[in-house]
Formats: C-alpha cells, sequence, structure tokens
C-alpha cells in the first residue's frame, strides 16, 4: 500500500515538476491542469485587472531578461 502511494506521489511531482519546466522555457503547457496548485484567496482576488496585467507584464520582461543573460552567458563561454 506504501509502495502505491509513494509511486503516485512520485509521478504527481514528476507531472509537475515538468509543468514548471515548461513555463520557465516559455513554452505552451501541453494541458492545464485539472486544479490550481494553490487556490486563489482574498488577496488576489482583491487585485485589479490593470494590477494583473502589469504583473503579467512585469513577468514577461523578467524572462526576457533572464534568457537575453541565459544567451549571453552561453556565447561567453563558447568563446
Amino acid at each position: 500500500m506504501l509502495e502505491v502511494q509513494k509511486s503516485t506521489l512520485d509521478m504527481a511531482g514528476s507531472t509537475r515538476l515538468e509543468q514548471i519546466r515548461a513555463s520557465m522555457a516559455g513554452e505552451q503547457l501541453a494541458a492545464a491542469p485539472e486544479k490550481p496548485a494553490v487556490a486563489a484567496g482574498p488577496a488576489e482576488a482583491a487585485v485589479g485587472p490593470g494590477q494583473r496585467d502589469a504583473s503579467v507584464a512585469r513577468l514577461d520582461e523578467i524572462r526576457a531578461s533572464m534568457k537575453d543573460k541565459a544567451a549571453g552567458d552561453s556565447a561567453t563561454s563558447a568563446g
């Protein structure tokens, strides 16, 4: 019984890790998770649409800067 529980937990963790890696790489996830990892709380409900758009834009900027930095790091290490 414990082995079944452990393998189920390992599989769920592995799937979630793959989703995180895909999202960090800027790829689209194959399928949206059935339920969110964290439920929306009152603090998230209080955020207006304009603030959410600004947050998404900021995350996009951070991702772009990380890609630029990674490209620069690989270029300097190759040369």
